[in-house]
């Protein structure tokens, strides 16, 4: 039998696979990848961390927008209207957080002589379901 060469023996003649063992290798590549891929994607979710409960805990932001709403208030404020401003204020705050599903409490005196204002906020308390936030000031 006529050879034509030895390269075109081991490429073409099916008596010899060594010309074909490179395709077993790129095989076994995309196999072994594809296997790292699921199985990454199956625990994916075990290595994230949810943030957004963080985010979800509001009260102290309420609280700190509320205590400055009551100091701003009283400062807008003369000695003839300063109850009448801070319990419009309270009305406001407190049917805002009910909409958030948050209970405002406010207990406050006004120092009967004016001038000088001065307001003694015994209790301002926000709760909800998460924590209830609590603090007295006199103001200013």
């Amino acid at each position: 039998m006529l050879r034509l060469s030895r390269l075109y023996d081991l490429i073409y003649n099916p008596r010899h696979s060594t010309g074909k063992k490179g395709q077993w290798f790129i095989i076994s590549a995309i196999v072994i990848s594809s296997a790292f891929l699921v199985i990454s994607m199956l625990f994916k979710s075990y290595y994230l961390v949810d943030t957004s409960s963080v985010a979800r805990i509001d009260e102290d932001y309420y609280f700190e927008n509320i205590a400055s709403g009551l100091n701003k208030t009283v400062d807008v404020s003369d000695c003839s209207n300063i109850t009448k401003n801070l319990d419009k204020f309270i009305e406001f705050a407190r049917e805002e957080m009910g909409k958030r599903g948050k209970y405002l409490e406010v207990d406050y005196t006004v120092n009967p002589v004016c001038p000088p204002k001065r307001v003694v906020f015994r209790l301002v308390s926000l709760k909800s379901h998460q924590m209830t936030i609590r603090d007295t000031w006199t103001y200013p």
